[in-house]
């Protein structure tokens, strides 16, 4: 049995299906939580409903395609379990038997899955099934299995279940083993472009320049990080609504370089980094004058629309430098009279 949120996708249905929802049919994909009293479920199923999601654009895990493909070789059959709708995990199915070489697959629990561990029990008995998950929340259910995979947990947890599979005498294999130390940070150094910060510093030079004292008070450098703020909200927020098109255009020919598209960074964790961004940023700029917030605003909008573009266009491309240098220009401009007076 093979769990498809964080495991045969690096991704959760349920962010999938919102994230590309809000940028497809907003309207009807809020409208969907009206129902959210029936439950997480009745909502998914209302945005898969709302949404034509492209299932054979999802991050796929390769080691846990590997992994079914020989499932599938050796005569074993392989089951879909999630508490996502079941026409979804239908269509991931039929996409599944023709790319990796696995038709006919089950699709296994569907809504039953948020009755786990009961449901595989029930179905196989005790010890008579492999389960492949990739949350620390499967637990109950590996102590039933007579295998255990895991698909990318820390070290904790991959030492947790050692310390499991030796107490019920259950074999255990982890497969693509997350980050550790400073490589955790890549994928965020990746979305937010530290070279790109010359808007940054050109802010800092003109109010060095235009500010009333030579040497930047405080307020100086808060409108600088508030500005600075505003402008990877705005990278964030525009990595998180362009993972279909990252995906379809695959630039460069190795992958998406969009660290939402290939599932190393969660949508959910980018939309709450985003809101903590915008918040902090304008608590910081909300001492200057209201034409100051504009154009950091109008600085994110353009920090986060060469994220969001996937194939430039000629002389297109390179008008969003100098435009968020003249931006930034005028900010300073604006800010130093502000503290002038």
């Amino acid at each position: 049995m093979v769990e498809v949120d964080r495991a045969l996708i690096r991704t959760n249905l349920s962010d999938e299906l919102l994230i590309e929802g809000l940028l497809r049919r907003p309207w009807r994909t809020l409208a969907c939580l009206r129902v959210i009293r029936q439950g997480v479920a009745a909502v998914e199923a209302g945005w898969t409903r709302a949404n034509s999601l492209n299932v054979a654009m999802l991050p796929y895990n390769r080691d846990v395609l590997a992994l079914m493909g020989d499932a599938h070789r050796a005569g074993r059959p392989v089951h879909l379990i999630s508490t996502s709708d079941p026409d979804l995990l239908h269509r991931i199915a039929a996409h599944l038997g023709g790319v990796a070489g696995c038709p006919g697959l089950a699709v296994g629990a569907g809504r039953e899955g948020a009755q786990l561990p009961d449901w595989p029990v029930r179905r196989f008995g005790a010890r008579a099934f492999e389960h492949v998950g990739g949350s620390r929340a499967a637990g109950p259910l590996w102590r039933q299995a007579g295998r255990v995979v895991t698909v990318g947990l820390g070290r904790r947890s991959r030492r947790a279940v050692d310390r499991l599979g030796r107490e019920q005498s259950v074999a255990v294999l982890h497969l693509s083993a997350g980050a550790g130390g400073l490589a955790r940070l890549r994928p965020w150094l990746q979305l937010f472009r530290p070279r790109q910060w010359g808007a940054e510093v050109v802010l800092l030079i003109t109010l060095v320049v235009f500010a009333p004292t030579p040497t930047p008070p405080a307020s100086v450098w808060i409108l600088v990080a508030g500005y600075w703020c505003l402008g990877l909200a705005g990278r964030v927020v525009a990595g998180v609504f362009a993972v279909s098109r990252h995906r379809e255009a695959a630039d460069p020919p190795g992958g998406p370089v969009n660290p939402f598209a290939n599932g190393r960074l969660n949508p959910r964790t980018g939309l709450l980094s985003c809101l903590l961004l915008v918040v902090v940023g304008g608590l910081m700029l909300a001492g200057f004058d209201w034409r100051v917030g504009l154009l950091a605003t109008l600085h994110g909008l353009l920090c986060g629309i060469p994220t969001f573009t996937t194939r430039r266009v000629r002389g297109l491309a390179a008008m969003w430098g100098p435009a968020r240098m003249a931006v930034a220009m005028l900010v300073g401009y604006l800010a130093a009279g502000t503290l002038s007076s």
